[in-house]
């Protein structure tokens, strides 16, 4: 996927924007698998061929071989990175280092994918160890100052899906500013009919859930009667069938073969564990459960339970993995979905949920294929990024940005060329009118229109896919401290240097003054002392 990054700051009533190319050795950017930023717009990373992790203001640069980022939002202000090896282990980067997780090492599979902008709270799942119910547990977890990753607090699970079985699973990805909300994939028994899933902690530390989409399934009331597959028999596990002491031999030589990717090295072969009579009486245990399924009238069941369940699904938006956003302050999500038309054809849409009030939503059908939202603004801006061409030349990627009130697709450039006209029509020379976007901002981005940016990246739509990598930057705001002080809402000045550390908190304004002269980044905005 080629996309173009953004990061966003308050915009400065005097800034000035400044376009330059990245480091010509940061090859990583040129074929972006995914492109991620931090909230504070400080570090980007990337996997493509191992996780990569960049500082702008500082050009320090981090490499992991054999290691994938996570899937939403991933790094920290800090520069913390979640990531697994070998999409099987979740680690945390830290400074170089990757550092496995204890309180996670008894699951056979486990994924970090969302990390809060001061690194304190991440979220995920782990594999079901117990091999009943859901295979995938969601989970969220607090992280301490030193880095080490805590015991995982498990999320509740809807016990059916929307078709009355047991779900695939529940996978958490995004996770707003504080913590508190989640966002996440709600995967029904095949795995592949997704909605969104919010977590919400209550007061006490509970956790509570919420099926944003769950009045747009089935909107044609379907009645599917009794779900065959709800009385299908258990399939017989071969383990059953071992004595005690090779069951658990051979379940610990299981274990060590997902652990290391399932290599055939190491596959446990289960024949080797039982004697002749158990694997003939496991044997007969599944020829009779198959005989279940080939009886003439479960055949009959399933054939009628299929043609609903394929309607139903037809009519009903089906979620895209991976492709959702989380407002910071957690009241919007977005998501985008496609479903069949009657003639077959993906009919893709925009949705936009607010998690307040009403819990109302929004649809926003789409004249593009392959959208994807990258971010979601305090005000319910959306920024979606297109995964391929949406023109004749598959080279060429597009952005669009979605405003509350509005149902338009506004390209990119159009959008910001109110307030950096400059760097739209240098766009529109360097990327043939055309930018991608992925937007990792976090903070207020939108000022009666104008998108505020800090920092963004961009792909050159060239006619092969051997892009190149930009950064925009605004300049900062002179003498800002007094400003600062005087536009403070809740009373805390809360002061990171340029590698996203907090350096102060505090609720005396005079405390700021005696910060020696330098670039902080207070309350969102970039100030010059």
């Amino acid at each position: 996927m080629i996309f173009l990054g953004a990061m966003a700051l308050p915009l400065l009533a005097s800034a000035q924007a400044a376009v330059t190319e990245t480091p010509a050795n940061l090859e990583w950017h040129k074929n972006l698998y995914g492109l991620y930023m931090s909230a504070n717009g400080l570090w980007m990373g990337s996997s493509a061929g191992g996780t990569h992790l960049y500082n702008i203001e500082t050009g320090e640069s981090y490499e992991f071989a054999n290691s994938l980022l996570g899937i939403g939002q991933p790094v920290a202000n800090n520069g913390w990175a979640l990531g697994s090896i070998d999409s099987q282990r979740a680690v945390l980067h830290i400074d170089g280092q990757t550092i496995y997780p204890e309180s996670l090492k008894l699951y056979v599979f486990t994924s970090l994918d969302g990390i809060t902008p001061d690194a304190t709270r991440a979220c995920g799942f782990v594999s079901n160890n117990e091999k009943n119910g859901p295979d995938n547990l969601p989970i969220v977890c607090n992280i301490s100052a030193d880095g080490v990753v805590g015991e995982p607090i498990f999320l509740p699970v809807p016990e059916k899906d929307f078709f009355g079985l047991t779900p695939e699973g529940v996978l958490p990805r995004w996770i707003s500013d504080d913590g508190k909300t989640l966002l996440g994939e709600f995967r029904d028994w095949t795995g592949r009919y997704i909605v969104p899933i919010v977590y919400f902690e209550e007061e006490d530390g509970s956790w509570s859930y919420y099926l944003p989409s769950e009045p747009l399934f089935n909107p044609n009331h379907l009645e599917f009667g009794v779900n065959p597959y709800a009385t299908e028999p258990p399939a017989p596990e071969v383990y059953d069938y071992m004595d005690p002491v090779k069951r658990a031999a051979y379940l610990a030589d299981y274990e060590i073969w997902a652990a290391n990717n399932y290599i055939d090295d190491l596959y446990p072969d289960p024949t080797d564990y039982m004697t002749e009579e158990q694997i003939m009486e496991y044997n007969l245990a599944v020829e009779e459960h198959n005989a279940w399924e080939d009886d003439p009238e479960i055949q009959e069941e399933i054939k009628e339970y299929n043609k609903v369940f394929t309607e139903i699904q037809r009519t009903s938006p089906n979620f895209h993995q991976s492709e959702m956003a989380i407002q910071p302050q957690g009241q919007f999500i977005a998501a985008s979905s496609t479903k069949l038309g009657q003639n077959l054809e993906d009919i893709p849409s925009i949705y936009r949920f607010d998690l307040q009030g009403d819990r109302d939503y929004k649809v926003y059908p789409s004249p593009y294929p392959n959208l994807i939202p990258n971010s979601i603004t305090d005000d319910g801006t959306i920024f979606i990024a297109t995964s391929l061409a949406d023109g004749e030349d598959e080279t060429v990627t597009n952005s669009y940005v979605l405003s509350p009130g509005s149902s338009e697709f506004v390209p990119f450039v159009e959008y910001i060329a109110d307030s950096y006209p400059e760097v739209a029509e240098w766009i529109e020379i360097n990327f043939l009118a055309t930018a991608g976007v992925v937007s990792s901002n976090r903070d207020q981005t939108v000022f009666y229109g104008a998108l505020q940016l800090n920092n963004f990246l961009t792909t050159n739509g060239a006619e092969d896919f051997s892009k190149s990598t930009y950064v925009f930057s605004d300049t900062v705001e002179l003498s800002g401290i007094e400003s600062i002080a005087a536009e403070n809402a809740d009373g805390i000045y809360r002061v990171y240097n340029l590698q996203g550390v907090k350096i102060l908190e505090t609720r005396d304004s005079a405390a700021l003054s005696s910060l020696p002269s330098g670039i902080y980044i207070i309350n969102g905005k970039k100030i010059l002392k």
